[in-house]
C-alpha cells in the first residue's frame, strides 16, 4: 500500500529540484534491465527513481547502504517506498543475489557502480564490479545514467542543501548496453574489471553532456 500511495506524491516533490531531464525515452517500460547511475550524494536514488518510474510506472530495486542506526522515515523511504536492497560490507554477495532475483522476474534492479565518492576521487577510482557481475550473470541491458549536480555537496548536509537550492540537477539517460562479444567468455577479475569500466566511462560522458 506504501508504494502505490508514495508513488504520486514523492516524485512530483523530487522533481522540483532536477533543473533538465534528458535521454527518457531510452528506458523500457518493461524489465529486465540494470540501471547503472553516476552517485553523488545521499539521495541520488531516488531522484533519478522518481524520474524513471514515472515514465515506466514500475518499481524500480535500487542496492542500498541504508544504515540500521539511520533516520526511521530514511528507512521508510528507501525500504518501503522504493523496495531498495539492503548492501552488507560484511556480505555484498547477498545483495548480488537479491538483485539476482529480482533480474529473473523482469524486475528492474539499479545500482551505483563508484559507490558514493568522496572530495578528490573519480569515477575510474573507485569502480565496483558489482555491475559487471550482474550484467554478464544475467546478459540484461544496462541503461546508463549520468547525473551532474550543480552545487558540490558536503556529505551529512546534502539533504538541507538539497532542499534549499531547488533546480541544482541535470540527469541524462543513455542508450542501453548490452556486451554479446564477452557473454561466453570466463567471467575473471580482469573481464569484470574491462566491463565495469566500460559501463562507467559511459555513465562520465553523460554526466558531462
Amino acid at each position: 500500500m506504501a508504494y502505490p500511495v508514495a508513488r504520486h506524491i514523492i516524485p512530483p516533490f523530487l522533481r522540483f529540484f532536477i533543473r533538465s531531464i534528458n535521454g527518457l525515452e531510452y528506458a523500457p517500460k518493461q524489465g529486465p534491465y540494470i540501471i547503472a547511475c553516476k552517485h553523488t550524494g545521499t539521495l541520488d536514488g531516488l531522484f533519478i527513481a522518481s524520474v524513471i518510474i514515472s515514465a515506466i510506472k514500475k518499481k524500480i530495486h535500487f542496492i542500498a547502504n541504508v544504515s540500521h542506526r539511520g533516520w526511521f522515515w530514511k528507512k521508510y523511504i528507501f525500504e518501503n517506498w522504493a523496495g531498495s536492497i539492503r548492501f552488507d560490507k560484511k556480505n555484498p554477495s547477498q545483495c548480488l543475489n537479491a538483485a539476482m532475483e529480482y533480474l529473473k522476474k523482469n524486475e528492474i534492479v539499479g545500482i551505483f557502480p563508484s559507490g558514493l565518492l568522496e572530495h578528490g576521487e573519480t569515477e575510474n577510482s573507485r569502480g565496483k564490479t558489482g555491475v559487471a557481475r550482474l550484467a554478464l550473470w544475467s546478459k540484461v541491458p544496462v541503461l546508463p545514467v549520468g547525473l551532474h549536480n550543480f552545487r558540490v555537496l558536503k556529505r551529512g548536509r546534502m539533504i538541507m542543501k538539497h532542499l534549499m537550492n531547488p533546480h541544482n540537477m541535470r540527469i541524462t539517460i543513455g542508450q542501453l548496453m548490452t556486451f554479446p562479444d564477452v557473454y561466453d567468455k570466463p567471467i575473471s577479475h580482469e573481464l569484470l574489471r574491462e566491463v565495469t569500466g566500460r559501463i562507467i566511462n559511459r555513465i562520465e560522458e553523460l554526466s558531462v553532456q
